[in-house]
C-alpha cells in the first residue's frame, strides 16, 4: 500500500483538516490546477492559496510528513522545510518529518508505519490530552490579570 504525497494535519477547536504539500504556490508560478495565468499575471491569486503566506496567523498545532525524495514540481520538499520555518519563526507550534528515500508516495512499510506513529501521536498530545480550549483561554485570561 501507498500513501500519497505529503500530509500536514491542522488541529482546530471544531475539526481536522489534512492537505497536499504545496504551501507556497508562488514556487510553482507558471500554472496551478485550474489556474492557468502566471505568477506575474494574478500576484493575488498565487498568495491567497498559499499557505506560507498565513504561517504568523496560524496557531494550532501542525504536523507536516513528507517524501524527502518528492520529485512532484508543485510539491518539493523545499515547501515543507519552508513552511515549517516559517510558522516556528512565528511562533507557531510545528512537527516536520521527513521520511527518507520516498517520493511523492510513501511505499516503503516502514514509512507508512513511521506516518501512523506520527500521526497517532500528534492526536494524542494535541487532540486527546488537550485541555479544552475555553479552558486555556481562560487560564490565559486570569493569568494576565494576575500579572502587575
Amino acid at each position: 500500500m501507498a500513501i500519497n504525497n505529503t500530509v500536514c494535519i491542522f488541529i482546530s477547536q471544531t475539526k481536522y483538516k489534512i492537505t497536499r504539500g504545496s504551501y507556497n504556490k508562488t514556487l510553482t508560478p507558471f500554472g496551478l490546477q485550474s489556474e492557468r495565468r502566471s505568477e506575474w499575471e494574478a500576484p493575488d491569486v498565487y498568495r491567497k492559496v498559499s499557505t506560507f503566506f498565513y504561517a504568523d496567523k496560524l496557531k494550532t498545532p501542525i504536523l507536516i510528513v513528507h517524501g524527502s525524495d518528492d520529485a512532484n514540481p508543485g510539491t518539493t520538499p523545499l515547501q515543507a522545510s519552508k513552511f515549517y520555518e516559517a510558522i516556528r519563526g512565528n511562533g507557531g507550534t510545528a512537527r516536520l518529518v521527513m521520511l527518507p528515500h520516498e517520493p511523492h508516495w510513501y511505499a516503503a512499510r516502514e514509512s507508512n508505519e513511521q506516518l501512523v506513529y506520527e500521526m497517532l501521536n500528534w492526536f494524542d498530545k494535541y487532540v486527546k490530552n488537550a485541555p479544552p480550549r475555553a479552558q486555556k483561554t481562560a487560564q490565559a485570561v486570569q493569568g494576565a490579570a494576575q500579572q502587575p
